[in-house]
């Protein structure tokens, strides 16, 4: 027994080795595949062991087991933890245990020396990331020396810095990159320093991007340690535009041969200089530039696209979400340029009341972890309709209407209405006030045409578009100059042969028009006015755009808030007169129906008559459920039935078994004769014996049913055909009309 327990341990040790040296092998599989790809961490999953549980090996051996093994491997501050994941087996995903083990390393000692510290430790505090504006640990690309967070850079990776567009060769902490360059990054100090520094000043050493590359390339791995103790300075700064990296030092004598009191860099061959040119610098601020134009150009025409739904839904605000460019912002632009870019948009567009909100991290939740989708601003815009603008004594009258000028009639400063052909400009109120219409210019040369078709709305004729174009404009004002003037502003035969519609004249009234008739070469008579001008669907086309033309962004927004509530009145005006057509048409077939039973109960010695009605819905679906049992109350007053009832629209199934909703329109009367009308004569006699129906719940005549005697009214016994009692459902044999039964 001894020698087989022995046994078992043996082979659970080898099994254990074996296990620990499988995992060994992986691990430093995957270490040297994450320093190929410039990493400084490796983190490996491992299934949980349990052909060692099985064997009653304890989970804190095998723990141990791994720990000792990161250990030799030089990673003394190696985790290894024990976690759970997710795992498909068949169908079905179980969450199953698994071991984790995670080893760090930095780019200065290797994967191989062992050093464990963390990156945000190596790279020191967090600085700002030029694309995604937050506060995290950074990361340096060599050989330009930009700064990004390591997010990004994880996420998404950088082929081309976003900043200079140079291709990085590898990433390092910055604590690595400022002992290469002695330099304090993130500290940028916007210079254009490029010139050698004169005698007797300390030097500056002009490290640029390709002389980096050319050190790291052909010098040896203490070239950068020995750079830091020959430049130690703790001042340094770079230049984000010229991508100049100018480092301050202090030597007594230089190093190598060069300009005097410059230090330089020893380098195998001749000494480089290699610098970007400042012409790819404009051409990439020039390229920027004109993205942003862009995209302000895509923003304004999307908004003014809103804006102007909005107004013809009536809405006096406009409120659209706009995305953050983040090809913009990757280029060294802040958001909050941006957003000044979209508040002077609002104040091209002449809102004056209008917002931007900044942008704001968007996110949705998969998974139960909020995951960030964009960054998203707002831009915000209101405006009133043009009356309220025309009436509102905050805005002056240029901006209520447009451009103001000094009208000859009554010389006041107002807003000004262009005259067309003639191009004279008087004010608004001269010619919209109502109490008279000019017929002609008060020069007496041309026909008068008003831009805004707000003023004259019906005095529009039919023809009036053809003077409108510009050719028109211009032959006929040509041919009224040619010709001589009659008297009453018309050359008379020569501008009838097209004109075609009758002008406005003196002493026509709003909305009507005198029409000029040729009498002979050089005379002209009047015709009486008509009542009304004929109008067309296309008669405002050209007026709208010719005033379109002198007006603002909002002031359209306003019109047309003005028109879609004129045309949402007139439309609902409609609609209501269609839903009082409809349900005079339902009122006019109940009557004829309830008259038709009422005829036919009269021809039965019927002294009422009860018609079922059925809810129309159709009209209730228009909203004059309201008003129907009111249309059936007057029903019955228009046909004098003083006894009449009207019961409510309710579920009676056993009357309307197709329709649950239905009313009851009741009325009676009385015989002529006086055996039908004597008060001897009893209830029975007349009409039987009247109770309240158990079924439709009223007072009618009864019928009893044989053998149970439950009592029903005789319309419900006639209707239904009863077979069964209702309410005992015994077979029925015979019905009765009397009460008592032997």
């Amino acid at each position: 027994m001894e020698e087989f327990r022995r046994s078992e341990e043996v082979e659970m040790q080898q099994l254990l080795q074996t296990w620990v040296a499988e995992t060994k092998e992986k691990f430093m599989a995957d270490c040297e595949e994450a320093a190929l790809q410039r990493k400084c961490c490796c983190r490996m999953l491992l299934d949980h062991p349990d052909h060692l549980i099985r064997r009653d090996v304890s989970e804190s051996i095998f723990l141990e087991q791994l720990q000792a093994m990161l250990s030799e491997l030089g990673f003394h501050k190696g985790i290894v933890t024990v976690a759970t994941m997710w795992q498909k087996k068949g169908r079905h995903w179980q969450n199953v245990r698994c071991l984790q083990l995670t080893a760090q390393w930095t780019v200065d000692d290797g994967a191989s020396s062992g050093s464990d510290t963390p990156p945000k430790a190596a790279g020191g505090s967090c600085a700002t990331c030029p694309i995604c504006h937050d506060q995290r640990p950074p990361v340096v690309l060599v050989p330009c020396g930009h700064v990004v967070c390591q997010d990004c850079h994880r996420d998404h990776p950088l082929k081309k810095c976003p900043m200079c567009r140079d291709s990085p060769h590898f990433t390092c902490p910055p604590k690595s990159f400022t002992a290469s360059a002695a330099l304090a990054l993130p500290t940028y100090n916007f210079k254009r320093d490029r010139s050698p520094v004169p005698d007797g000043l300390p030097g500056i050493l002009f490290l640029f991007a390709r002389t980096f590359r050319w050190i790291l390339q052909f010098e040896t791995v203490d070239a950068p340690r020995r750079l830091e103790n020959w430049a130690d300075a703790p001042d340094a700064s770079i230049n984000d535009f010229a991508l100049v990296i100018s480092v301050s030092v202090t030597i007594s004598s230089p190093v190598t041969n060069g300009p005097a009191g410059v230090a330089q860099v020893p380098q195998r061959g001749r000494f480089e200089v290699a610098k970007k040119s400042v012409e790819a610098q404009q051409a990439y601020d020039i390229e920027t530039q004109r993205l942003q134009q862009l995209w302000v150009a895509e923003i304004k025409e999307k908004f003014m696209a809103e804006c102007g739904f909005a107004a013809d839904q009536r809405r006096l605000s406009c409120t659209m979400l706009v995305d953050r460019p983040n090809h913009i912002t990757s280029r060294g632009v802040p958001p909050d340029s941006l957003q000044q870019q979209l508040q002077g948009l609002l104040a091209e567009l002449g809102f004056q009341d209008g917002s931007v909100d900044p942008f704001k991290p968007f996110g949705v939740y998969q998974n139960g972890h909020r995951c960030i989708v964009a960054h998203r601003g707002s831009l915000t815009a209101k405006w009133a309709s043009e009356d309220a603008i025309s009436t509102s004594p905050e805005r002056s009258p240029k901006a209520a209407s447009g451009t103001c000028v000094t009208c000859p009639i009554c010389h006041e400063h107002r807003p000004a209405v262009a005259l067309v052909p003639c191009g004279h400009v008087v004010c608004r109120d001269c010619i919209g006030c109502g109490c008279w219409l000019l017929g002609t210019c008060f020069g007496g040369l041309n026909l008068l045409i008003l831009l805004d078709e707000r003023i004259l709305p019906g005095a529009w004729s039919e023809e009036v578009p053809h003077f409108l174009h510009s050719g028109c404009l211009r032959l006929l004002k040509s041919r009224l100059d040619a010709t001589a003037d009659d008297g009453l502003g018309w050359p008379g035969r020569k501008v009838s042969k097209f004109r075609r519609s009758p002008p406005l004249m003196f002493g026509a009234k709003a909305g009507e028009a005198s029409k000029v008739e040729p009498v002979s070469a050089g005379a002209t008579r009047r015709a009486p006015p008509k009542s009304a001008v004929r109008r067309s669907d296309y008669s405002t086309q050209p007026c709208e755009h010719l005033s379109l033309s002198v007006m603002s962004f909002v002031q359209q927004l306003g019109r047309n808030v003005v028109r879609a509530q004129q045309q949402y009145d007139m439309e609902r005006q409609q609609y209501e007169a269609e839903t009082q057509r409809l349900l005079q048409l339902w009122v006019a077939e109940i009557k004829e129906k309830f008259m038709a039973e009422c005829v036919e109960a009269s021809h039965k010695r019927h002294l009422s008559c009860t018609m079922v009605v059925g809810h129309p819905d159709h009209l209730a679906a228009r909203g004059a459920g309201g008003d129907l049992l009111n249309q059936l109350w007057g029903i019955l007053a228009e046909l004098g039935f003083q006894d009449g009832n009207v019961a409510p629209f309710a579920k009676r199934l056993a009357l309307r078994p197709d329709s649950s909703y239905c009313a009851l329109l009741t009325g009676k009367w009385t015989a002529e004769d006086a055996t039908s009308t004597s008060p001897q004569q009893s209830p029975a006699a007349r009409g039987g014996t009247c109770v309240t129906c158990p079924i439709c719940h009223e007072h009618r005549p009864t019928v009893v049913l044989v053998p149970c005697g439950h009592v029903v009214c005789r319309e419900c016994h006639g209707c239904q055909k009863l077979r069964q009692c209702p309410m005992c459902r015994e077979v029925i044999a015979s019905t009765s009309r009397g009460l008592f039964m032997d």
